[in-house]
């Protein structure tokens, strides 16, 4: 179980993930410069999460506390109008995966991955992008030396 946090990744890489019965590292999502890292429901309630927010690189989170977090929603326009926006991308790019993880593919998967999120490809490791697709990272290299061949 992870703590509460909320804060701003203001730089390095990090991703949510959750550790099955078996040890497994599953990846639901990364995070990058500028993004919010949140677990509200965990955040708000002050109860553990089911995920683990794990940084990929040596980087910098802004955290905010419940206190400072409540007034700045309740008096600070703007960073109430960001955070709606930053739930709201949070909210689509789940559904998104949803759809994804069950009609693609495995090359499919990949082929999104690396047109959506190249930066991603030169900046994290291979075994976190297989995590992240949902297969192992040896289906994604041959995965990878097929694309290649094409």
């Amino acid at each position: 179980m992870c703590c509460y946090i909320e804060g701003i990744l203001e730089k390095g890489d990090g991703k949510y993930c959750q550790i099955n019965n078996n040890g497994e590292d599953r990846t639901i999502y990364f995070k990058t410069e500028g993004g919010w890292v949140s677990e509200l429901v965990s955040f708000l309630d002050n109860k553990p999460t089911e995920l683990n927010v794990q940084a990929l690189e040596d980087g910098e989170l802004m955290i905010v506390n419940q206190k400072n977090w409540v007034y700045a929603v309740t008096h600070i326009h703007s960073f109430t109008m960001g955070f709606i926006r930053a739930q709201q991308d949070t909210n689509y790019m789940l559904k998104k995966r949803l759809v994804e993880a069950t009609v693609e593919t495995p090359e499919e998967k990949y082929l999104r991955f690396i047109r959506e999120e190249p930066h991603l490809l030169q900046r994290l490791p291979l075994y976190h992008i297989a995590s992240y697709l949902a297969m192992t990272p040896e289906t994604l290299s041959r995965i990878r030396k097929k694309v290649s061949l094409k």
